[in-house]
């Protein structure tokens, strides 16, 4: 078993990536080791550190969001996009960034499901794009079954957002207020 108060106590920067980088190294360890006031973040092993904090599950949200601001390196920012614990400041930026590799690492996040944002960048972009296809690959919709009690609704919804009526559409969508039928929605129409 790894110990990982050891690790984050060394003196050693590889010690502390080799924490940093194992995904069942504790929240309380990865702050002990970022909060280390002597840490050095400049150079490869305090880049390679922040990568590792960036992409690790147990990093909290506030020190993703410190990382985002600190870095100019495009995989750390990727990492933390696709970080459960990725800030929602970052997260409802979604439809706004212009990079479609951060578009693509933010589907990639388990935590992120917005049916709004999905349903809009299914309606935006070309039939099977990277886009479209990342939001048909989310593990929620793998061996995913439509209800047939949906199947009505989904047409009238698939109508309305394609015909320059995507307000109307998700209006209908929330008016019916099924959980179940959104995400039904969303499966349906990235898998066209």
């Amino acid at each position: 078993m790894t110990d990982f108060e050891k690790l984050a106590n060394s003196e050693s920067m590889d010690d502390k990536i080799k924490a940093a980088s194992d995904p069942k190294c504790p929240a309380k360890i990865i702050d002990q080791i970022i909060m280390n006031e002597e840490l050095s973040w400049s150079g490869p092993k305090g880049e390679e550190l922040m990568g590792a904090t960036a992409a690790n599950p147990n990093t909290e949200s506030h020190h993703l969001s410190n990382c985002w601001n600190a870095t100019q390196i495009e995989s750390h920012r990727l990492s933390i996009l696709k970080n459960p614990n990725c800030p929602e400041e970052l997260q409802e930026d979604l439809l706004h960034y212009d990079s479609i590799d951060r578009k693509l690492a933010l589907l990639d996040n388990p935590s992120v499901f917005w049916v709004y944002s999905f349903l809009k960048i299914i309606v935006d972009e070309p039939f099977r794009s990277k886009l479209i296809k990342a939001i048909s690959d989310r593990p929620e919709f793998k061996d995913y079954k439509i209800k047939p009690e949906h199947k009505e609704s989904i047409d009238k919804i698939d109508n309305l957002l394609f015909s320059d009526n995507f307000d109307t559409g998700m209006e209908l969508l929330n008016a019916l207020d099924d959980p179940d039928l959104k995400i039904a929605t969303v499966y349906h129409l990235a898998n066209y």
